[in-house]
């Protein structure tokens, strides 16, 4: 979180690049995604796959 903007710096920003897949089911749109970071430095918690139920904002 960031706590004090005067603090900020852009090296500590994170990034990746993926894909996601939307499937419009009865109960709501399941989206599937797939991505890979960049940048990531030792101690960050990355992930690779997830997924949400509903729809986004």
């Amino acid at each position: 979180m960031l706590r004090n903007c005067t603090n900020f710096d852009v090296g500590e920003l994170r990034y990746s690049a993926g894909i996601s897949v939307t499937y419009l089911s009865p109960f709501g749109p399941l989206t599937f995604y797939v991505a890979t970071p960049f940048g990531d430095k030792k101690g960050d918690d990355t992930k690779s796959f997830d997924f949400t139920v509903g729809s986004g904002f």
